[in-house]
């Protein structure tokens, strides 16, 4: 029987990124959980962290599991990029890992009102889920060590 791993998302390329990273070595069993972050948009290090860490809160038993939460940073007025955090708890073992960061075009930027621009950053992010799967699928495989 194989180890069960719980992922916190029922996304689609977050799955696909676990999947394969899992190699089907574990039972990897998706569950819906909530960041708890207003708005649902994690914006920042620290609401991307605690976001990511929210999810874990159904594993009272020392379960396995892999929760993944990409959140916003504005750095300035003129950039902000999406950036993940993964946190894996398998075999006791309990590490974070951080992405690497996906630049916005300016021109998102441009959107006065937060709403407008939270749901173009949004849209721009969903519709480029390979550079999303790149940055996933780069992180996790940090992880490799922790499976053997």
């Amino acid at each position: 029987m194989k180890t069960c791993i719980y992922l916190t998302s029922k996304n689609i390329i977050k799955e696909q990124v676990v999947r394969e990273f899992l190699n089907n070595n574990y039972q990897l069993i998706c569950v819906e959980s909530n960041s708890e972050i207003s708005g649902g948009q994690p914006y920042g290090y620290d609401e991307t962290l605690l976001g990511c860490k929210n999810r874990t809160k159904q594993f009272k038993e020392n379960e396995n599991y892999i929760s993944i939460e990409n959140g916003f940073v504005k750095l300035d007025k003129n950039t902000i990029y999406d950036i993940a955090v993964i946190i894996i708890n398998i075999n006791g073992k309990n590490i974070t890992e951080w992405s690497n960061k996906r630049y916005f075009p300016i021109e998102i930027l441009k959107f006065p009102d937060i709403n407008t621009r939270t749901r173009a950053l949004v849209s721009y992010f969903e519709k480029n889920n390979e550079t999303r799967y790149i940055q996933l699928k780069e992180t996790i495989n940090k992880f490799k060590i922790y499976l053997e």
